[in-house]
């Protein structure tokens, strides 16, 4: 299921980071379908662009992080098998841009507020789900510690990434004061 079974080689590497640039083009290319169809405009044609580099970006710091995390439990070393088997995880991004694209399709002939666009709403939290079962399920496979372990280790991109807006929405806070 995921590539960790392969030796580690610098192939292996490239296949990995080909199908977390892949997966961040589809997703793109439905982003910007669904910017067309919700009229987010340009602004949504190039945050849709920029999802590719995003996604190599989180991928790396990802592995980064739950690498140095399970430093904390004695198993760090492993960045690269990380890198190898949390990314076939990216192609969820895929199925939840369709969704998202249904969605904005949804909205825009039956209006946002119509039972089918709330219910498509509501499925991209499963798909979310999905992406963070299948990094645990890597961080399991790579660094073998238990699942509770593995889950925690999983959230610390989350977590990050929170820290980050705290930061930047406490500096906004300072400068328009």
């Amino acid at each position: 299921m995921f590539a960790t079974h392969q030796p580690l080689t610098t192939r292996g590497l490239v296949n990995a980071g080909a199908i977390v640039v892949l997966s961040g083009c589809a997703a793109a290319g439905i982003g910007v379908g669904t910017s067309v169809l919700d009229g987010s405009g340009l602004s949504g044609v190039v945050s849709s662009l920029l999802v590719p580099l995003l996604f190599l970006a989180y991928w790396g710091v990802q592995a980064w992080l739950i690498d140095a995390g399970a430093g904390m439990l004695g198993r760090a070393g492993s960045r690269r098998a990380m890198l190898v088997a949390s990314a076939p995880a990216f192609r969820t991004w895929i199925v939840y841009a369709l969704v998202t694209l249904v969605e904005a399709a949804a909205a825009r002939s039956e209006g946002a507020g119509s039972p089918l666009a709330i219910a498509l709403t509501v499925l991209t939290l499963p798909v979310l789900l999905w992406f963070l079962a299948l990094t645990v399920r890597a961080v399991r496979d790579v660094y073998d510690v238990p699942a509770i372990n593995a889950f925690a280790l999983a959230l610390l991109p989350y977590a990050a990434v929170a820290l980050a807006l705290v930061i930047v929405s406490a500096a906004g806070g300072l400068f328009r004061g």
